[in-house]
C-alpha cells in the first residue's frame, strides 16, 4: 500500500466469505457506505477490501468523489489497532503487533500481511495496539492505560516509556489505568480529544469513572477543557469481545469533521449528539453503528489517519 499522504483516511472492509462477520454483514457494509459518504465530502478515503466487499458496498450506491479503493485482503477491519503508529513529525513507527486477546497465530498473520503491504519509516521493539495509543491534535501527547507495561513485561516502566516519547515524539505521556473487567485495555473507549483544548470521557458514576475524570483533571495542562460524553453498556455482542453499542466516545475526529455513532437509542443518541455539536470545532454528523459495535468496536476502531489529518 503507498504511503499515507495528508489527509486521506483508511478503512478496510470486511469480506463477505469471513465467517466472523457473516452474522449481520449487510449492516455492517450498510454502516460503511454510509461513514465512508460523510468522510469522502471532508478528506480522500482510501477504501482497502477484496472484489466482493467492493462489489457489496458500491452495490449501496456509487460515490462521486474522494474513495479511492486499494484492491486487496485485509487480515482484519480494525485497522487503527495494527496499522503504524505516527511520530509527532510523521513517521510511521512499526510497533509489535500481538495483543492477548487474539490468538498467536491471528496475530502473526497480520504482522506477516503488514510487513508485505503497509509501508513503514522504524520499527519500536515494543507490543502496542493502536487503539491504546490516544494522540493529541498535534501528536506531542499521548494517554494509554497500564496495558502498555503487561504487555511488555521484559521491561521496565522506565524503559517503556523512553522507548514510546522517543519513537513517538512526545512531550507528555500519560498513563492511566485499564478499566476493570475490560478484554482489549485500550484507551479508546476512556478518552478522546476533541481539540488541543478539549477532551472527553464517559460519564461514568462508578469508582472507575471518578478515577479518570479525578485522574485527567489533575495531570492535564489547566487550559484542558474536559467533558462528559453519554454511555452505556448493551448485552449483544457477536463474539468474545464486549460489545462497543453505546461508546459514543468512540467516534471519528479529524481537523474537518467528527463522525459519532448512533445506537438506536433515542434519548442517548439525541444527548450525544447535542453535546458533539455544542462543543466540536467542526461539523458534525451521527451516523448508526450498531451492526459494528457489536463486534467490539465504532468509528475509532475502523479508522487510520494522520493524527487529526493535519
Amino acid at each position: 500500500m503507498r504511503p499515507l499522504v495528508g489527509n486521506t483516511v483508511v478503512v478496510a472492509l470486511p469480506s463477505p466469505t469471513d465467517n466472523y462477520y457473516r452474522d449481520g454483514y449487510e449492516g455492517m457494509i450498510s454502516c460503511y457506505h454510509n461513514f465512508i459518504s460523510v468522510l469522502a465530502q471532508h478528506h480522500p478515503v482510501t477504501v482497502m477490501g477484496n472484489d466482493g466487499s467492493k462489489a457489496a458496498l458500491c452495490a449501496l450506491g456509487n460515490f462521486t468523489k474522494g474513495v479511492e479503493f486499494e484492491l486487496c485482503d485485509p487480515p482484519d477491519i480494525w485497522v487503527r489497532d495494527w496499522f503504524p503508529l505516527i511520530s509527532a513529525t510523521g513517521k510511521r513507527v512499526k510497533a509489535v503487533y500481538r495483543p492477548r486477546y487474539i490468538s498467536r497465530r491471528r496475530a502473526k498473520m497480520i504482522d506477516l500481511w503488514f510487513h508485505k503491504h503497509i509501508d513503514f519509516d522504524h520499527e519500536i521493539d515494543l507490543v502496542i495496539d493502536g487503539g491504546n495509543c490516544v494522540r493529541s491534535p498535534d501528536g506531542k501527547s499521548a494517554i494509554m492505560t497500564g496495558r502498555i507495561f503487561s504487555d511488555n513485561p521484559s521491561l521496565s516502566y522506565q524503559k517503556v516509556i523512553d522507548c514510546l516519547v522517543d519513537a513517538l515524539e512526545l512531550d507528555t505521556l500519560i498513563v492511566i489505568k485499564s478499566e476493570p473487567y475490560q478484554v482489549c485495555g485500550h484507551a479508546d473507549g476512556i478518552v478522546k480529544y476533541l481539540s488541543v483544548t478539549k477532551l472527553i470521557i464517559n460519564e461514568k458514576s462508578s469508582s472507575y469513572g471518578k478515577y479518570i475524570e479525578a485522574t485527567l483533571a489533575t495531570r492535564m495542562q489547566p487550559s484542558m477543557k474536559i467533558f462528559k460524553v453519554p454511555y452505556y453498556t448493551a448485552d449483544n455482542s457477536n463474539q468474545k469481545f464486549q460489545s462497543a453499542t453505546g461508546a459514543y466516545i468512540n467516534c471519528f475526529v479529524s481537523n474537518k469533521v467528527c463522525v459519532i455513532p448512533s445506537f438506536g437509542n433515542p434519548f442517548t443518541d439525541d444527548k450525544a449528539i447535542t453535546l458533539f455539536r455544542a462543543k466540536s470545532e467542526v461539523p458534525v454528523f451521527q451516523i448508526n453503528c450498531e451492526a459494528i459495535s457489536r463486534h467490539g468496536g465504532c468509528f475509532n476502531c475502523i479508522t487510520y489517519q494522520n493524527l487529526f489529518c493535519n
